[in-house]
């Protein structure tokens, strides 16, 4: 509730009025305009006063406007600085963990409506992790200093598999098998995955495949901090029962011990990945891998 004083002056015959108003703005109204109206028999005279309304509880603000949530290592980060434009200067100082900087701002958005003045400050491609320190300051008409501070955590993206190579026994007749793509990360990895080289739609980081020894099924998982590749070895019981006893004939042999240890190679330490549309590992190449960013 505002009240509003107008005083009018007559000069041709000295009579002096005093006229008060209340006032009720609703929440969403920021600002207005009041208009009062005299008259006597000489005429009419219309005066003018702008009503305005604090945008903010505080003199001084700093905000975060972009990212709107989690703010990763790489990120570019935009802080917003406010402060009232009767009690404060023009001039903000910003400050980081390795940057300083001074910014004068001279527009006032909306001047009809906005008490303050708004300077932006942005942060380029951060490169800590953890608590991350962000200051604005800015000077009274009085010469005095308040400044307002952000506590940021900055958070590592990362990305993992337990492992990139899967066999999976099944009965010789088909039956339906859920194979998951085990990825752990930050941002949440996305997912594609393939059959024979070829793309399936409208999937997620689970697929339930009917088991067939003449389909290969791979995953590609991606998200900001890199890529993988999961392949799955769908072989049938006795099938893999034959394998283990011939393992078990040849497993003294030189060879059978080199057999095991290449069975068990680790993909990313040999550089060697899997190939949708083909049976075994192969060394990447630019054209095999496929855009994710």
């Amino acid at each position: 509730m505002l009240i509003l004083r107008w005083s009018v002056i007559s000069t041709s015959s000295t009579i002096t009025f005093n006229e008060s108003l209340p006032v009720s703005f609703a929440s969403h109204i920021t600002a207005g305009i009041v208009q009062c109206q005299a008259s006597n028999a000489d005429g009419t005279a219309i005066a003018h006063s702008k009503i305005f309304k604090h945008q903010q509880r505080k003199m001084m603000s700093l905000q975060i406007l972009h990212p709107p949530d989690t703010i990763y290592q790489g990120d570019s980060i935009i802080v917003q600085c406010s402060a009232d434009r009767h009690i404060f200067t023009n001039s903000f100082t910003f400050r980081t963990e390795d940057e300083q900087r001074s910014i004068a701002v001279h527009d006032v958005p909306d001047a009809e409506h906005s008490f303050n003045w708004v300077a932006n400050f942005t942060i380029s491609n951060v490169t800590i992790t953890g608590d991350y320190g962000v200051e604005c300051e800015a000077m009274h008409h009085n010469g005095t200093l308040s400044s307002q501070r952000l506590s940021l955590k900055i958070v590592r993206p990362y990305l993992t598999v337990r492992e990139r190579l899967i066999r999976v026994v099944a009965r010789r007749d088909p039956e339906p098998l859920l194979l998951s793509c085990n990825a752990a990360g930050r941002p949440m990895p996305q997912y594609r995955w393939y059959r024979n080289g070829e793309l399936l739609p409208n999937t997620n980081f689970m697929l339930v495949v009917t088991s067939s020894v003449q389909d290969e099924y791979a995953c590609y998982t991606w998200n900001r901090a890199g890529e993988e590749w999961i392949r799955w070895d769908i072989v049938h019981r006795e099938e893999a029962d034959e394998h283990a006893n011939e393992q078990k004939a040849i497993g003294g042999s030189p060879a059978g011990r080199r057999a095991s240890v290449s069975y068990s190679l680790d993909v990313r330490a040999t550089g060697l990945h899997f190939v949708p549309g083909t049976l075994g590992l192969r060394r990447r190449r630019r054209e095999d891998v496929l855009p994710w960013a």
